[in-house]
């Protein structure tokens, strides 16, 4: 017992509390991921090295159909073990602690030939268990002769179906993940599963191609979409609730597409419980917060909010609005979709079938005596104009743009035709975000800029910079969630005369880099010298920034 306590580098004051409790080599693995869940990998590696047993990563391993050779659940459980493959009837399975003899026992009563053993983490062994048990929920669904997904929503929630079992699962995995889509394409002979996390796609789950046909009937009809028609883009959402908070409601949006090989599913989780609609928690500086805040004293004006999709601009949007229901305002959005509800406002949504488009909308709830109008998207010159028209007769308008940053902002608008002289009558400020995806704090690491790093960013000079090596609580990512960086632009007195100069974008950006102190990239340099992000996401926001 001591030479895994060595191996792991256990302080001493803490050896004799684990040894009190820990009589057996089983008790000292509970007390260890007691002591400190973080370090299971380690744990097992030194429990391999310890017992001479090779250490093997599950995840992503093909596991052999024939190798479990009518075990039950209960016992791989039980044990904590799962076999992989066998070869020349050489039984390869993979333990969570070696040094049962029990386990040994009970495996002779399944396979007579010899035990070839390996360690892997109590994790991944019962994520592992888990998935091969589910899948032959989906082997016994293609048996059940007559089968058919129930089409009432309310026996959806209720059942226990093996296809409903499998979405559900997927579903409630992506949720605890904190996914913000998730992703089923079908292949040509294959079906896999795919989650975004942080920005990053990760695949989940590889699913044989039949189990399409079922997931879509279950999905389409959770999301109220046609059923019988697989060859045209279909829209659609529900509500999800998680089994062990039945009040907790989260919002999925699903878009389909057809692909050569089948549907194609996107699902985006819009989980309100995990996203803050209040100004100064979404990441903004103090003097960013001030700006915005001053903008949002006028009675009139037109705020734009930018950056690429998925940079979270119509959270801050919500949030400026969250801010304003405690006021005496009649406030209307049109959006398209609508991500989240709030009571204090008259949300709109755009239907294109019924001829219920941004432009047209707007025309009608100008007649509807608002004092704010938020506006999901400016997608065309239309949009544009009605918003600036708006703007300028006592409206405040908030409303997003995709542009890169705040400079680029100004010209995009230029570009659909708007005067100048109305930009500088109309728009108030600009708000450019970007996600930046944060250093994992259970995993980070500092080290000393190379000298071919302080070549490419001069700016950086020799300096401590932190990185995350990886680990199970980031995925072995390096990241852990992701952080705001922002620029905000108040179109003063200064900025409307470069504006009326007329300046290309790039004699525009070296002109207002004069008068205008805050920049995205300048505030992502200053997260990366602070430890907050890695050099490798600061390299990855600068060639973003430059390529778009």
């Amino acid at each position: 017992m001591a030479t895994l306590l060595d191996r792991l580098k256990i302080p001493f004051e803490t050896r004799e509390k684990i040894s009190v409790k820990s009589i057996s080599e089983e008790n000292l693995i509970e007390s260890l991921l007691a002591y400190d869940p973080k370090i299971e990998t380690r744990l097992y590696k030194a429990l391999a090295q310890q017992s001479n047993s090779p250490f093997i990563r599950l995840d992503g391993k093909e596991i052999q159909e024939n190798c479990f050779c009518g075990m039950p659940e209960a016992l791989l459980k039980l044990h904590r073990m799962i076999p992989f493959k066998i070869v020349e009837n050489n039984l390869h399975i993979a333990f969570e602690n070696p040094y049962l003899i029990r386990q040994y026992e009970d495996l002779k009563l399944y396979h007579s030939g010899k035990i070839i053993s390996y360690v892997a983490t109590r994790s991944e062994i019962l994520q592992r268990i888990e998935k091969y048990y589910r899948k032959d929920d989906i082997e016994k669904l293609y048996k059940k002769p007559g089968y058919k997904i129930a089409e009432e929503k309310e026996e959806i929630y209720h059942t226990d179906d093996p296809t409903v079992r499998l979405v559900n699962s997927f579903i409630a995995k992506g949720i605890h993940e904190n996914a913000s889509d998730i992703h089923i394409e079908p292949k040509e002979n294959h079906l896999i599963i795919r989650f975004r996390i942080n920005g990053d796609m990760y695949q989940y789950d590889r699913l044989e191609k039949e189990t399409l046909s079922k997931i879509s009937v279950r999905i389409k009809v959770m999301g109220d979409m046609s059923i019988t028609d697989s060859r045209k883009c279909q829209d659609g959402k529900f509500e999800f609730m998680l089994e062990e908070d039945s009040l907790q409601k989260i919002d999925i949006r699903v878009s389909i597409i057809p692909t050569i090989f089948g549907e194609k599913f996107a699902l985006r989780i819009l989980n309100r419980h995990n996203i803050s609609l209040k100004l100064n928690e979404l990441g903004f500086t103090a003097g960013q917060l001030i700006n915005i805040q001053n903008l949002l004293q006028y009675s009139s004006g037109m705020v734009l909010c930018c950056g690429p999709t998925g940079s979270g601009k119509s959270t801050t949007l919500y949030a400026m609005i969250q801010g304003m229901k405690h006021k005496n305002l009649n406030i209307t959005s049109v959006e398209d979709p609508v991500e989240y509800k709030i009571p204090a406002i008259n949300q709109i949504l755009v239907n294109e079938k019924a001829n219920i488009t941004f432009a047209n909308t707007l025309k009608y709830v100008l007649r509807q005596d608002p004092d704010v109008i938020m506006i999901g998207e400016i997608r065309d010159k239309e949009t544009v104009d009605l918003a600036i028209r708006a703007s300028i007769t006592g409206h405040l308008v908030l409303s997003t743009l995709h542009t890169k940053n705040a400079t680029s902002t100004i010209t995009r608008l230029l570009d659909m035709g708007v005067e100048p002289y109305y930009i500088n009558a109309a728009l108030g400020g600009v708000i450019a975000q970007r996600l930046v995806r944060k250093i994992c704090s259970h995993c980070k690491t500092n080290y000393r800029v190379t000298k071919e790093e302080s070549r490419i960013f001069m700016d950086i000079d020799h300096k401590q910079l932190y990185c995350g090596t990886g680990c199970e609580l980031c995925n072995y990512s390096g990241y852990q969630e992701r952080i705001l960086v922002s620029e905000v632009l108040v179109l003063t007195d200064a900025v409307k005369t470069l504006i009326l100069k007329g300046f290309n974008q790039e004699k525009f950006k070296l002109e207002l880099k004069k008068i205008h102190n805050d920049s995205l990239q300048m505030n992502c340099r200053k997260l990366l010298l602070q430890g907050i992000i890695p050099l490798e996401e600061y390299k990855r926001f600068l060639f973003l920034d430059n390529h778009q």
